[in-house]
Order: C-alpha cells, then structure tokens, then sequence
C-alpha cells in the first residue's frame, strides 16, 4: 500500500482535532473568561448617580411630603449631566428612584409644602456636612426659566 506524504498531516491534524475536542470544558471556559470584559457591578451605576456632592439639577415627580421630617419626597427620573462635548444633556433614569430632600430653610418648606403631591419639579440639590440633599433652587420644568438655575 502506498500513502501520499499528505497523509502523516493530515493524521497529526485529526489528532489535534480530537484532543481539543475531548478537551475540559472548563479549560475551554477559562479561555472565553480571558477574552470577555468583566460585567459591571449591578449597583454601580445607581449609586454614581446618588453623589450629590456639588450642585446637581435634576427633576421628579412630588410623591409626598413630610411634614414631620420638614422634607419632600420625590419620584426622581432625569438628571442633568456633562456631556464629552461639553454641553449639558438629560439622563433619564431607567427605573423608580425615590429621593428624600430637605428645603435649605423655613421660608422654602413653607412654599413646598403645599404643592400638591404629582406635580413636576425640577431642583438643584447638593448634599450638606450631615449628608442631607439640600435644595438649592426649584423650578417648574413647563415654564421657562428667566434666570438660569
């Protein structure tokens, strides 16, 4: 029987072919691990957006208000950021983000506290030394603005 030269490679192949097939999955797994950029953490971003460490504009919904704490509770939904370009964009927040924020002073709970719970707002809030999201300024979102917040 004669064999053509082709067949030794042809042999070595199909041996290599038939080690990594049988191979451990967990060897072949290790592998795709390496090549794959690990998955954010499920509360990373949220908690980027709780840092309310320098004044920050966002708007929300009134859903309630404390007369007992002197406080207001809103249903939070966009945030305005930096954008790269260096404008400023709105970021709607996927999901229901409830916020407790305290007027900066009596003269403001007075006016907030009757506002009817639904009603759009939107406020700058920076966190105090006690860690508490002051409000700044408010506004209501449908009515254009005379000076800038």
């Amino acid at each position: 029987m004669v064999r053509s030269p082709h067949w030794r490679s042809a042999v070595s192949i199909g041996i290599c072919v038939a080690v990594l097939a049988v191979s451990p999955a967990h060897a072949q797994g290790q592998q795709d691990q390496e090549l794959l950029a690990p998955e954010p953490l499920l509360f990373d971003s949220p908690l980027e957006f709780l840092d309310f460490s320098n004044p920050t504009t966002i708007e929300g919904r009134i859903r309630y208000v404390d007369l007992s704490e002197r406080a207001i509770w809103l249903h939070w939904d966009r945030r305005l950021e930096d954008h790269p370009s260096g404008k400023k964009v709105w970021r709607t927040l996927d999901g229901e983000f409830m916020l407790l924020v305290y007027p900066r002073d009596g003269i403001q709970f007075d006016t907030l506290k009757n506002l009817t719970p639904g009603i759009r707002l939107r406020l700058v809030i920076q966190s105090n030394d006690k860690g508490r999201r002051l409000i700044l300024s408010y506004a209501d979102p449908s009515v254009p603005l005379d000076v800038p917040l």
